[in-house]
């Protein structure tokens, strides 16, 4: 037995698709989301380690200029919104950078929300927002519609805030059947024709 020291482990239709997107390709991408379909937390870790392992993210901007009514392309071009407006606050950018940043990505996910109501990872998405130095409740599509105080437990022993109505969107929908690994990680650094399958 060989040893695989790698996030991506055994999955070699990942490893296809990443190859593939350093290339500047999105094909094998857009094959193996498709083939996922709707085991979430399968969805949420590949999606977590194309973004992170493509290299440039202008191979996702290019899928969803070609593909606009895509929801994996929608879904991978918020994931690299996301990711790079994290990295940019964690660099120092001027903060417009990082808002300009913050505000693509919000947009493209709520677009996801429209494309593919169903699907998990914009909750994931928005939360790995809830990073940035802005309120939480900015990055939550309902927050309107919520409870005030947004970033407070119904339990009064709690006395922390943060971004748990995002979480119990995660949770709700784990309950349905999709992972929260992503989410609760996330949650630990707070504050520090549709193509479907």
């Amino acid at each position: 037995m060989t040893l695989i020291v790698s996030p991506i482990g055994e999955d070699t239709d990942l490893r296809a698709a990443l190859e593939d997107l350093k290339l500047g390709r999105h094909s094998a991408a857009h094959d193996l989301l498709s083939g996922t379909g709707s085991h979430w937390a399968l969805r949420t870790s590949r999606s977590q380690l194309l973004a992170a392992g493509a290299g440039e993210a202008g191979v996702f901007k290019a899928w969803r200029d070609e593909e606009p009514d895509s929801a994996h392309a929608c879904m991978m071009w918020a994931r690299a919104l996301t990711r790079a407006a994290v990295e940019a606050y964690r660099k120092g950018e001027r903060q417009q950078v990082v808002g300009r940043a913050a505000a693509l990505a919000q947009q493209e996910w709520r677009r996801l929300d429209h494309l593919w109501p169903e699907c998990p990872v914009r909750w994931i998405g928005s939360l790995h927002l809830t990073q940035l130095p802005y309120s939480a409740a900015y990055f939550d599509p309902y927050a309107q519609r919520r409870r005030v105080p947004w970033d407070q437990l119904d339990d009064p022993a709690m006395h922390f805030r943060g971004p748990w109505p995002l979480l119990d969107e995660v949770n709700r929908l784990r309950r349905r059947g999709a992972g929260e690994g992503e989410g609760r990680r996330g949650l630990g650094r707070h504050g520090q024709g549709v193509d479907r399958p």
